[in-house]
């Protein structure tokens, strides 16, 4: 386990400072920059339903079809990055409604959400309440306060799979992992709309600490929702154009884009070799005397941050160090961070790891080829 390098006194003073950047940032009410990424929001969310609606016309699936399903991969990866994982975090000025968005989003990619009707004490009217449990749990909770920590982030966890850090146990078969990684990678979202939220269900509902978050009805309205998604993509699309195979192989190759790009997005802002991944040094205190914002910093890298293709089409995901210090705070914004992140750094000598992309896939490729070597 990696101590701290810098000093008690200096530790207090760097994250006063870092702190300072945050309430600079999440104080800033921008009614026209809000205004104008809702407003891109409902024109990716609607060129993504208008590229739905197309999986239902003969004609057009007849000529086109695999086009089709293939510009939905990149429309659902869009809309994960720019509407669902924004939203999520709550980044923005109305962060029930942007929750609420990030959830319907997240409805639409995967169906992994749990609802109910709720009343309202003061209309006495019922309204419908969309939640993201799962992905606040695994996402928010868990992976952004303890990052890259075996037993602790669920993002590392390779079930043995895949090796993902030094002190993790070897087996003969993570000599192949970097050629059989690449296929996890890919079929990453189906896992996650056939399997991952009923195991994860199971698993935190069962936890003491998080079962505040679920409800009477949960497991039922997660079937529910998996149930209409199904519909959604598979059911009717199938009877509408008349080939269950031909869906069902759409259907593979929309969320094999989607899971390729996704996953390495993620693992470029974490798995690289100028980041650090470990045991905990506690059970009860995973990041010993490390304190939570060197922590984000020891364990993320940016990426093509000059390219603002990149950092537009992954969300500003490409400012994996600024995400991770604030998540909660406007995407719009961290680029101006980044230079104020980076003065403090300076100050302190604390690593600010950033690399262009091409640094960071092969980065990322050396890493996953070393962990698979016989120790």
């Amino acid at each position: 386990m990696k101590s701290t390098i810098l000093l008690k006194s200096d530790q207090i003073a760097f994250e006063a400072k870092i702190g300072e950047i945050y309430k600079k940032y999440i104080s800033i009410q921008d009614p026209v920059l809000a205004k104008k990424n809702l407003r891109e929001k409902k024109i990716i969310l609607g060129l993504f339903l208008v590229a739905l609606i197309l999986l239902n016309f003969p004609a057009i699936m007849d000529t086109f079809g695999y086009l089709v399903w293939t510009l939905l991969g990149v429309l659902m990866y869009i809309v994960g990055t720019r509407v669902m994982h924004t939203n999520l975090h709550g980044a923005g000025t109305d962060k029930k409604l942007n929750k609420k968005i990030g959830a319907i989003a997240l409805f639409l990619c995967t169906g992994s959400v749990i609802w109910k009707f709720e009343k309202n004490t003061e209309t006495q009217k019922k309204s419908l309440d969309i939640r993201a449990i799962f992905w606040e749990i695994q996402h928010n909770i868990l992976h952004h306060s303890l990052p890259n920590i075996h037993g602790h982030d669920p993002d590392i966890n390779g079930v043995n799979i895949v090796r993902m850090h030094k002190e993790e146990k070897w087996r003969w078969w993570h000599i192949f992992q970097i050629f059989y990684i690449w296929f996890i990678y890919i079929i990453m979202t189906i896992y996650w709309v056939l399997f991952k939220d009923h195991i994860q269900y199971h698993t935190f509902s069962s936890e003491k600490k998080y079962k505040k978050y679920f409800f009477k009805g949960s497991l039922l309205s997660l079937i529910v929702a998996k149930i209409i998604h199904a519909c959604i993509w598979i059911v009717i699309p199938s009877i509408m154009i008349g080939s269950f195979e031909f869906v069902i192989l759409g259907f593979l190759v929309m969320h094999g884009c989607v899971g390729l790009v996704l996953a390495l997005t993620f693992q470029l802002g974490h798995r690289t070799e100028n980041t650090i991944t470990t045991m905990p040094a506690e059970p009860n205190n995973p990041r010993g005397d490390i304190q939570y914002f060197e922590w984000q910093l020891l364990t993320t890298s940016n990426f093509a941050t000059d390219s603002k293709f990149v950092n537009w089409f992954t969300g500003e995901l490409s400012h994996q160090v600024e995400h991770h210090l604030f998540p909660d705070i406007d995407p719009s914004y961290y680029g101006q961070i980044s230079k104020e992140v980076r003065k403090v750094t300076g100050e302190f000598g604390i690593p600010y790891n950033t690399q262009n992309l091409r640094k960071a896939i092969f980065s990322h490729i050396r890493l996953i080829f070393k962990l698979g070597k016989r120790p």
